[in-house]
């Protein structure tokens, strides 16, 4: 039996049985406690009847009353419940937006870091290509030069044998056979 709710005891025997049974009835909260006494006589059953009726009346209300107030407080349950997951759901997107700001940033700055390693990295091979080209360059005119005085002595080892005459036996000699 629910707080509040109307208990009628044998209300459906006071008007069948022929005994003589008191008849109780709680109003809300169990305050008023109401004993009534059925008589044999009709007049006395017409009275327990109708007072029957009204008691009947006031437990439907009663018990109406109840529903109504256990409905509002789960409605009440139930909106705290959808309140506290919307509270938590935009907690979760707050939390997954910041962490997601800070994995982008992370990733910026390691591509910025990697764009200047890169652009460090170009710098030096475009140098390791300059040095290597100054180093052919070195190279080149080393060998213009040592070329260019092969040339001069070539030039004035042929003067000289042109000037006492003679003609070079080593490289001849394969021609005079």
């Amino acid at each position: 039996m629910f707080m509040g709710e109307t208990s009628d005891f044998n209300h459906s025997h006071s008007s069948d049985s022929s005994e003589d049974v008191p008849h109780y009835s709680c109003t809300e909260n169990n305050k008023l406690l109401k004993y009534h006494q059925g008589t044999a006589t009709s007049s006395a059953r017409k009275d327990t009847g109708e007072l029957a009726d009204r008691d009947g009346a006031l437990a439907r209300l009663e018990r109406e009353k109840i529903l109504a107030l256990i409905k509002a407080w789960e409605e009440s349950e139930k909106t705290k419940i959808d309140n506290r997951a919307y509270k938590m759901q935009f907690a979760v997107g707050l939390w997954e937006d910041s962490k997601k700001a800070s994995v982008e940033a992370k990733l910026k700055k390691n591509a910025e870091k990697l764009e200047r390693k890169k652009a460090e990295y170009f710098e030096k091979m475009q140098n390791e290509i300059a040095e290597i080209h100054r180093m052919a360059e070195e190279r080149r005119a080393r060998h213009e030069a040592r070329r260019g005085k092969e040339l001069i002595k070539i030039e004035d080892t042929a003067e000289n044998f042109r000037a006492r005459g003679y003609s070079p036996k080593n490289i001849l000699s394969w021609f005079t056979a």
